[in-house]
């Protein structure tokens, strides 16, 4: 995305504390922060159509860190880092839909995305994370909803999910969109906001009802 918010490798991230803040549009990277190094949703705020990319938390949320709500959507999250959720971490809700969170890392727990005490996950992929235990997804908590999405190992609840490998087109490249044959395209499920709206890359969201799993 053209603008970028470049914090750098200084002590900074994006706060958005009120819960009809919205963020659209921006590459948020560089950020250094305990908690939610690229972005940091207090009680709501959504974060959408953005790039958030080589932050660095020292406790959790090396993206995006969810404290009692909030939403992140269409939104591509990659390689960050933190002690814990190394991409995102939904604390006490949140939802995370038409995402794709890959090559992010956690020297604990959940590499890509981790859900404590609820929170909607859908449409998502979280695949290519690395940490100790949980690379990818985990989920400590209860109470929370995963439909229509991508991860390994298979979670046990929820509908339309798989395992399988997404097939990005160039990882190595930081291309997230996926092949053609990928089990992620025409997967995902039509929702009523999809309506007239956009994926990452500004193309039609949902096609004749066919919606593909992740930010593109």
């Amino acid at each position: 995305l053209e603008t970028v918010l470049d914090a750098a490798g200084q002590s900074r991230s994006v706060k958005l504390m009120h819960p009809n803040a919205l963020m659209q549009g921006f590459t948020i990277r560089g950020g250094h922060a305990d908690r939610g190094a690229g972005v940091y949703l207090d009680g709501g705020g959504q974060v959408e159509n953005c790039v958030v990319t080589d932050n660095v938390a020292t406790e959790e949320g090396g993206g995006v860190y969810c404290n009692g709500g909030g939403t992140v959507r269409n939104t591509l999250v990659f390689r960050n880092s933190a002690a814990l959720a190394g991409g995102i971490s939904c604390v006490s809700g949140g939802t995370v839909e038409s995402c794709t969170i890959a090559a992010n890392a956690a020297a604990d727990r959940a590499g890509g995305l981790s859900c404590d005490d609820g929170g909607t996950i859908i449409n998502t992929i979280v695949y290519h994370n690395t940490a100790l235990n949980d690379p990818n997804l985990s989920n400590a908590g209860s109470g929370y909803a995963y439909d229509y999405c991508c991860t390994l190992p298979l979670v046990a609840i929820g509908q339309g999910n798989t395992a399988d490998d997404p097939v990005f087109s160039d990882a190595a490249a930081d291309n997230y969109r996926l092949a053609a044959g990928s089990p992620c395209v025409d997967a995902g499920l039509d929702q009523d906001w999809m309506t007239g709206t956009a994926d990452l890359d500004g193309n039609p969201r949902s096609v004749a009802a066919a919606v593909d799993m992740g930010a593109y």
